[in-house]
C-alpha cells in the first residue's frame, strides 16, 4: 500500500537528514503499539489494557 499525502514533506525531511528511511519491521512496530496502548491505559484508569 501506498500513500500520497504528505508524500513530498517526507521526502524533502530525508532528503535533509531530518529523518532516514528505515526497513520495516512487525515485531518492533508490535512492540510500540503495545507500549502506546499501555501508557494510554494508564492515563485513562484502565487498569489491564490487553
Amino acid at each position: 500500500m501506498r500513500w500520497n499525502q504528505g508524500r513530498s514533506k517526507i521526502d524533502a525531511l530525508i532528503a535533509d537528514g531530518a529523518i532516514e528511511r528505515v526497513q520495516p519491521d512487525r515485531a518492533a512496530a508490535d512492540q510500540l503499539l503495545a507500549e502506546a496502548r499501555l501508557a494510554c491505559a494508564c492515563r485513562m484508569n484502565i487498569p489491564n489494557p490487553m
